[in-house]
């Protein structure tokens, strides 16, 4: 492919112009929202392409992060984000979370480890929640650091749950206990005080438990804690084919907003 000449790159752009451009969709750049925070600044790149005679852009967050991992997340111009490609070193085993749009680029440097995913991205706000019907049977309670060795031995039983022990002491968790153990959990992925937005993430029930309303249960005592702190946007994904979980979601409130395709990768070739 010939060089791109007509678009800019900046390797890592300011705070203030990766702002401007991400929260054009608040919920589809909902983790780029959260890793132009501290502590994720730390290891985030927001590449930016732009257009020399035009307003079309494209910016790409690039995580870096010892404990979550590399991650890709585009948004904006195809074509932009073509130049990012072709001009950047990009990392060599991400995870990557895109729009269709963008996955004919990506595909030309990047194979899927397996096959790419589908996966639902859906939010609800303040005035589109709805309160469950019924109540399980064992409490919902809030976590503490008290409770981490008992949640971490039901994420171990799940290994396809991202949970990570150092970054639960900066979000919300809730979870329900039967004896010493515990049976359903769930929490924050990402919290943006700053822009009010709340990402959710490892709602997960244990086999014997399911059917039970604990994951219902769980999701809205996470959103309604987050609406009463005054966030005003809480965010997930789901898994297309999870029909189960997509009903819960939306018997809570929550919209769709976009179809992600996700998947880990690893980079095949680079073009000059």
């Amino acid at each position: 492919m010939p060089p791109l000449l007509d678009w800019h790159l900046t390797q890592d752009t300011s705070n203030d112009q990766a702002y401007a451009i991400l929260a054009q969709d608040r919920v589809m750049n909902c983790f780029s929202l959260a890793d132009l925070e501290p502590p994720m600044r730390e290891y985030s790149q927001f590449a930016l392409a732009c257009q020399e005679e035009g307003d079309e852009r494209a910016i790409c967050l690039i995580l870096r992060h010892p404990s979550i991992g590399e991650v890709i997340s585009p948004f904006g111009s195809r074509e932009g984000m073509a130049a990012i490609m072709q001009q950047l070193t990009m990392p060599e085993h991400p995870t990557i979370q895109a729009q269709e749009l963008h996955m004919p680029v990506l595909q030309r440097y990047y194979q899927p480890e397996t096959t790419w995913r589908g996966m639902l991205r859906m939010a609800v706000t303040p005035s589109s929640i709805r309160s469950p019907l019924s109540m399980p049977l064992q409490p919902i309670k809030q976590l503490t650091v008290s409770d981490l060795p008992a949640l971490e031995s039901l994420y171990a039983q799940h290994p396809e749950s991202v949970f990570s022990a150092d970054l639960f002491t900066q979000g919300l968790y809730f979870g329900a206990y039967a004896g010493d153990r515990i049976i359903a959990a769930g929490g924050t992925h990402a919290l943006v005080p700053a822009h009010r937005i709340a990402v959710l993430g490892n709602i997960l029930t244990a086999p014997e438990a399911r059917g039970q309303g604990y994951a219902t249960a769980i999701t809205a005592a996470l959103v309604e804690t987050l609406f009463e702190q005054r966030f005003s946007l809480v965010v997930l994904n789901v898994y297309e084919d999870n029909t189960p979980a997509i009903s819960i979601y939306q018997r809570l409130g929550f919209q769709t907003h976009h179809r992600l395709l996700t998947g880990q990768a690893h980079l095949s070739r680079r073009e000059a």
